[in-house]
């Protein structure tokens, strides 16, 4: 389980899951949750926030931000070798605007968020906006007490008590997207 992270400015990718052949890894019943990226793959490799490679199967990715360089690159998944997972109640941003994000799931590449959401089924609760960060400069994750991320993720037990400050996850009607919990 991967959860209440601040995960961000890595060179290549923020989250990876998989192998990348038969013989060299898989990830199976794994729960990425309430985590927060920011501004990974900065040498802009292609590899974007979250990197679902070889032999992924039943597993959860639910209630983490988003946020991609001007790379615009989300999520890439360059492999058909992918089942069970299920991806939703994940807020998203990119510079320009929803249309202009990259998306790769199962080799197909969406340009959008609409777009990927129709071609893949995922993120049925999924949201493209402006997560209001305190501070993208001085990479200070939490949120804003005007974020569009509060109450806005799906309570789970998998999300834990606590969020990243050891506060509680629930405080209002609903748990926050990401790895801060807005008192």
């Amino acid at each position: 389980m991967l959860r209440n992270n601040f995960v961000y400015h890595n060179t290549s990718m923020g989250i990876a899951i998989g192998g990348y052949d038969t013989e060299r890894g898989s990830t199976e019943n794994c729960t990425i949750v309430n985590n927060t990226l920011f501004n990974n793959d900065y040498r802009k490799e292609g590899n974007g926030e979250l990197l679902v490679q070889f032999d992924t199967r039943n597993n959860v990715i639910k209630n983490n931000v988003f946020y991609a360089n001007s790379n615009k690159a989300l999520i890439v998944n360059p492999y058909t070798e992918n089942t069970g997972n299920v991806v939703d109640y994940n807020l998203y941003f990119a510079p320009g605007n929803a249309a202009n994000s990259t998306w790769q799931w199962k080799t197909v590449t969406y340009n959008g968020f609409a777009a990927y959401q129709a071609g893949t089924g995922n993120d049925a609760h999924g949201l493209f906006i402006d997560p209001k960060l305190v501070s993208t400069s001085a990479f200070d994750l939490h949120l804003q007490a005007n974020s569009p991320a509060i109450n806005r993720g799906q309570t789970m037990s998998e999300a834990g008590d606590k969020d990243i400050d050891c506060q509680p996850r629930v405080q209002g009607a609903a748990i926050d997207i990401g790895a801060d919990e807005v008192r």
